[in-house]
């Protein structure tokens, strides 16, 4: 009914304003006064629901944003091993498959006195040992090449008088010696200690840098 108090008088804080309405404006309380006030004042809880209202839905955007942020960070994140302590590593020389032959002219392999066929036999088995059977390199092949057909002229000689003896060992035929090349590699001494690590949004957490 029109004559029935405003139900938001129910309130303290609309309450209060009545009273303060009252005494402002020296008048008595009744329920035509108490409408009056309301129309006056147009006090109502309903602007404080609408702000209630608008609080709720901002806070309901707000953890919407966080937990789509969230949720997509884990998704997307970067799983990476991390290098606690390098590896470490050192070059060590190793055979590369090929020889390296050398002649020593300052030690001859035969000496005066010599039968010949003895010296022939002594050449044959220096070049033998050196060179027969080894992958040899550029130079060394030359070398033995030449040796050989140098052992092979003597050894002709040697046939038209195999007791003859030597008078002079200074022929430019010295002892040969073989040796591995070596080629320089690099070995693994300590494998690298590595750990896993997370890097969210490429800036979080932690982060591989450009020479990872």
């Amino acid at each position: 009914m029109k004559n029935d108090r405003p139900s938001d008088l129910s309130h303290a804080p609309v309450a209060m304003a009545y009273v303060q309405w009252l005494a402002a404006n020296d008048i008595e309380d009744s329920n035509a006064n108490a409408w009056r006030f309301m129309a006056e004042t147009r006090v109502s809880r309903r602007p404080k629901r609408r702000r209630a209202a608008w609080v709720w839905a901002s806070v309901a955007v707000i953890a919407t944003v966080a937990v789509f942020t969230f949720v997509y960070g884990v998704a997307t994140a970067n799983h990476w091993s991390k290098v606690v302590e390098p590896e470490v590593t050192k070059n060590i020389s190793v055979p590369d498959g090929t020889w390296s032959v050398s002649m020593d002219v300052s030690k001859p392999v035969c000496y005066d006195g010599q039968y010949a066929s003895a010296c022939a036999i002594s050449l044959t088995g220096e070049w033998i040992l050196a060179c027969d059977e080894r992958v040899l390199d550029s130079y060394s092949q030359d070398l033995c090449d030449s040796y050989f057909d140098t052992v092979q002229t003597f050894k002709e000689d040697v046939a038209q008088a195999p007791l003859a003896m030597l008078d002079s060992s200074s022929d430019g035929v010295g002892r040969l010696s073989a040796e591995a090349n070596k080629r320089y590699e690099t070995v693994v001494v300590k494998e690298a200690v590595r750990e896993d690590a997370v890097c969210y949004y490429s800036f979080l957490g932690d982060c591989p840098l450009s020479d990872d």
